[in-house]
């Protein structure tokens, strides 16, 4: 662990100034943890109070799917409250939960920094792709969640269960006509007459006088209107012909006016109305499901990592993973076959995406962190064919053909001059030339006297100042001493 450095006002420490090396103590790292600490809490804090003052607006954001929802199917647009501080304490909860969410990245990055000092250079390479790159796709994860999984969910459960229209009738006809009884003909009276029962009846049916005018007037009809009129006047009043309700304009104050409205709810029917805080529990609950389970790319990577699971493995057992994302989406969804496919896409394609991360990103590759350079360099390579970068090598000369600008003449003077060096060089190996065998070399100083060719003890060929071809010589590209007799240093048998 890195001995605590000087830090900037930020409370960062200065990479230069880390000493390789250097330790820290028990009570330094609780007081490099209690600074930490501190500094986590400068954001969420601050981010909790905004987001308590937009709760309305950030209420109006999470229900605006399911009020989408209630209105394609025509029910009303409402949810409940059904404490007196349901609203507060959900307020409350959602401004906890919003800060957390903003202030992630600069949570993490205060982790981070408390625990970077303990890593070497290639384990922060790690880190620095694996935390951005969980970010994303926890961003994208929310992002399917709202604009594509959560509007179809709940398309599909607020119309569960909703009948169609249980009695209808012709346009015109009357109610009572159409439903009616049929009467016995034997139980009817004779012409001119009553029955005791229809006498007493029919009394009872006169209705006062001062209800004669309202009885006999026609009854009232409201428009159906797809949008609201141009001009609102108080007491306006028309059926809305999207949601089913009934829409009564109402004066607030004397300039303004507002509009209220009134379910129109079928007789013997389900009418499902929201409660506000198991709307907002069961849209976090999902999130959660969602943020966790798109990180199976990374999950893959890790395995692929530490070498669990190799790129054949996974490619091979796709019906499996096929199965386990099944399970996995009908666990974290609500109990129905729709949210069940539009989570079982996603964890699929994503296991796909795993695949693909732990080709292109092998542990090796990332830890020297060349990522880039060697992304780029396939790339080239993949449109190019798999050709090689290097030129293909030049066509040799037919035989006979002579360079531009040289005489054949001094070509075939070169080539004997070449061949006299070459008969020379082979008598000066073996050492069956005219003129004898080579003296031995004389020794320098106060040096051993040198017998043959043996060198002198603890001296190589890179310790020579000369090289006359002797076998003890090492070219300086060779690992070691070429050495025919051995590691003994005697010469050669």
């Amino acid at each position: 662990m890195a001995k605590r450095p000087s830090q900037d006002r930020y409370g960062d420490r200065r990479d230069d100034e880390v000493e390789a090396g250097a330790v820290m103590t028990f009570g330094e790292h609780l007081e490099e943890l209690r600074r930490r600490l501190i500094f986590a809490l400068i954001v969420p804090l601050p981010l909790a109070v905004l987001a308590f003052v937009l709760a309305d607006s950030i209420r109006e954001i999470m229900t605006a799917p399911l009020y989408a929802a209630l209105e394609a199917r025509r029910l009303p647009t409402q949810v409940q409250a059904l404490s007196p501080v349901e609203t507060l304490t959900t307020d409350l909860f959602l401004a906890v939960i919003l800060s957390l969410v903003l202030s992630a990245p600069w949570l993490v990055y205060q982790l981070w920094k408390f625990v970077e000092p303990g890593l070497y250079a290639n384990e922060r390479r790690f880190a620095h792709f694996l935390m951005p790159a969980s970010g994303v796709l926890v961003a994208l994860g929310l992002s399917v969640l709202y604009w594509v999984m959560l509007p179809l969910m709940l398309l599909f459960l607020v119309g569960f269960g909703q009948p169609g229209p249980t009695e209808t009738f012709p346009i015109g006809a009357a109610p009572d006509a159409a439903t009616a009884p049929e009467v016995d003909p034997s139980l009817a009276a004779p012409p001119g007459k009553r029955l005791p029962e229809a006498e007493a009846t029919a009394e009872a049916d006169v209705p006062p006088p001062d209800r004669a005018i309202a009885a006999s007037a026609p009854p009232a009809s409201l428009p159906i209107l797809d949008e609201p009129p141009a001009s609102l006047r108080p007491g306006d009043a028309w059926i809305d012909a999207k949601t089913a309700q009934l829409r009564v304009v109402m004066p607030v104050g004397e300039d303004e006016v507002e509009i209220r409205s009134a379910t129109l709810a079928r007789d013997r029917s389900l009418l499902p109305v929201f409660r506000l805080r198991e709307y907002v529990n069961f849209v976090l609950l999902l999130a959660l499901a969602i943020s966790i389970a798109f990180q199976l790319p990374l999950v893959i990577l890790l395995l692929g990592w530490v070498g669990i699971v190799n790129v054949e493995v996974l490619r091979r057992n796709r019906k499996y993973a096929v199965l386990a994302c099944a399970v996995v989406a009908a666990v974290l969804t609500p109990p129905d076959f729709i949210s069940m496919f539009l989570l079982l896409g996603p964890l699929y394609g994503l296991y796909e995406l795993g695949i693909l991360l732990l080709v292109a990103l092998p542990p090796e590759r990332l830890a020297r962190g060349s990522i880039v350079h060697d992304t780029f360099d396939r790339v080239r390579k993949w449109r190019r064919g798999g050709r090689d970068e290097a030129p293909s090598a030049a066509a040799p000369p037919p035989p006979g053909a002579v360079a531009r600008g040289v005489d054949p003449f001094d070509r075939e003077d070169d080539e004997e001059d070449d061949e006299g060096d070459n008969e020379e060089g082979d008598d000066d190996q073996t050492g069956n030339d005219d003129d004898g065998p080579p003296p031995p070399r004389e020794p320098d100083g106060d040096a051993d006297e040198v017998v043959g060719d043996s060198p002198p003890a603890g001296t190589s060929g890179h310790d020579r100042d000369d090289d006359d071809g002797s076998p003890y010589d090492v070219a300086p590209d060779d690992d070691g001493p070429r050495n025919p007799g051995g590691a003994s240093g005697g010469p050669p048998r």
